[in-house]
């Protein structure tokens, strides 16, 4: 039997952490407020019926996943504890005979997010997009003439290689060298793993505009730094950083949350659709599953034709 009395939130939690009490009450109103589209809400005194009809699978589903795009930067812990959060208010509303049984298990059963590397669930850029991104880049006014250089070089970088935020910080001037006749940058990757890659000429013109303007191009500074600090040993930008200056490009090119990953997620789709191989990507992305099967570190890679090539020229850059 389902009895719609209200809900005390605030009393189920005493006997909680404070900080644990904080954070339930926090996403838990925020998730009522979204999902219920009211303005306000009273967590001491739920109306049941009212909470019956938002509380399930679907509408908590809904909300964690729009959480995660429109505050990227909440790490899988964060969001572990807004999943927890709902599942304790579910847990609470079936005691009392607000929801089933059945709704509770099912909200239960949803599986954590994952926020690894600024992960989100599946967006990449289609080709039009890819084209106002580029744009962007070249538009004076979305960032300081000196910030702009590197924010081109950046955001090239991980649109036409693939490489992840956290790569990108790590980068060195000492990494970006030659090898034969092409420009190749070595990529310090997940779990101290050494890569390298092709740097398509567009982007390596991009690090050389940049290389000119940067406070400390020595070798051993780091290639992504805070333009105005004039230091022989520059820290790297950040890879909070980076996300901001991903996500304003993609403001200013009217593409919301937009991430470093999903540059780097549009890079594997689109040399894919271009006609590039999947040993030709896996080379490039270094995906961790797929670098298992190499049988030797920092082995050599085929730089004649790599995925690079296949996407500088499906899109004539």
């Amino acid at each position: 039997m389902i009895c719609k009395q209200a809900l005390d939130l605030t009393s189920t939690l005493r006997g909680s952490a404070p900080s644990t009490q904080q954070i339930y009450k926090r996403r838990a109103q925020q998730f009522l407020l979204t999902m219920g589209q009211i303005d306000s809400i009273d967590l001491t005194h739920i109306d049941g019926l009212w909470l019956s009809t938002v509380l399930n699978r679907a509408a908590v589903t809904e909300w964690l996943v729009g959480l995660q795009q429109h505050q990227p930067m909440l790490g899988k812990s964060a969001l572990d504890l807004a999943r927890s959060a709902i599942v304790f208010l579910a847990r609470i509303a079936a005691e009392q005979h607000i929801v089933d049984d059945d709704t509770y298990l099912s909200i239960q059963s949803i599986q954590p997010l994952s926020a690894e590397s600024g992960q989100h669930p599946g967006t990449w850029l289609m080709l039009e997009e890819i084209a106002r991104l580029i744009e962007v880049l070249d538009t004076p006014g979305i960032w300081q003439p000196i910030y702009q250089m590197r924010n081109r070089a950046l955001i090239q970088l991980m649109l036409f290689c693939g490489i992840r935020a956290g790569e990108a910080a790590a980068a060195r001037w000492g990494d970006l060298i030659r090898q034969g006749s092409h420009n190749v940058l070595r990529v310090h990757g997940k779990g101290k793993k050494v890569g390298y890659i092709k740097v398509p000429p567009e982007v390596y013109a991009a690090l050389v505009d940049w290389r000119r303007q940067h406070p400390a191009a020595a070798n051993d500074a780091f290639i992504f730094v805070n333009a105005h600090h004039r230091s022989r040993h520059l820290r790297p930008l950040t890879t909070a950083s980076i996300w901001k200056t991903v996500q304003t490009a993609g403001q200013a090119a009217h593409v919301t949350t937009l991430s470093p990953h999903d540059l780097r997620r549009t890079f594997a789709r689109m040399v894919y659709e271009a006609g590039a191989s999947y040993e030709l990507i896996r080379q490039t992305l270094r995906h961790e599953q797929v670098a298992m099967t190499e049988h030797y570190v920092n082995a050599q890679v085929e730089f004649e034709q790599t995925a690079a090539d296949f996407l500088a020229e499906f899109l004539q850059v």
